[in-house]
């Protein structure tokens, strides 16, 4: 499927809420991304992702998305957040906020990245039955990664910072009836500077921000 296609896709399943806020950058990248079936690493995710689905939308934290009550923030690995919230579709709108710029010998190659993003894109479903008032926001982990400084004298850092500057406006958030945001990441795992700042700001405009991890070995 051509990246375009792809990109409609990923803004048809976030919703008409927050589909024109899905970036266009890491499809504009995929022509650069190599092509070709996705990695094996890509395809064992796969369903410890939908283990994980399963297991979340049965907790507490699951219910009040399901609710409209908060929104989901995953900040893991990029495969993982794309299949996770794949996974979540049938209850709770992907929306699609990676930033990647993702180039050969750069520090965001995309490789397993871009291969998700073309497999579950493919397979989003097309029913307009299937978008909720519930949102689960995907992000790429890596893009924030420390990288040793020796790595950076022959390679591209491409990597980039999230938060206020992908989110949608913490209007939009409120207008859209969210009253929380509960940031998912891997247990050990710090917030980020980037998201750090923007759930500082939102709870000043009034937002209750949660933090639920998830073992790496689920």
């Amino acid at each position: 499927m051509r990246p375009v296609a792809l990109f409609r896709r990923w803004k048809r399943a976030a919703g008409p809420v927050f589909g024109r806020f899905v970036p266009a950058a890491p499809f504009s990248a995929m022509a650069l991304v190599n092509s070709g079936p996705p990695p094996l690493q890509t395809l064992l995710y796969d369903e410890t992702c939908r283990k994980l689905a399963t297991a979340l939308l049965q907790t507490l934290e699951g219910e009040a998305v399901q609710a409209g009550e908060a929104a989901l923030i995953i900040d893991l690995p990029g495969p993982v957040s794309l299949g996770l919230g794949f996974h979540l579709q049938a209850a709770i709108s992907p929306v699609l906020l990676f930033g990647g710029l993702w180039q050969p010998n750069a520090v965001l190659n995309g490789q397993e990245s871009g291969a998700a993003l073309a497999r579950y894109g493919e397979n989003l479903s097309q029913s307009q039955n299937v978008v909720k008032p519930a949102w689960a926001f995907l992000l790429e982990r890596e893009r924030f990664d420390e990288v040793p400084p020796l790595k950076l004298i022959d390679t591209l850092d491409n990597r980039y910072r999230a938060g206020l500057g992908l989110m949608p406006p913490l209007l939009e958030l409120g207008q859209a009836g969210l009253g929380g945001l509960i940031d998912l990441r891997l247990v050990g795992d710090n917030i980020p500077e980037d998201l750090a700042e923007f759930y500082e700001i939102a709870s000043q405009a009034g937002l209750d921000v949660f933090q639920t991890v998830i073992n790496q070995e689920a």
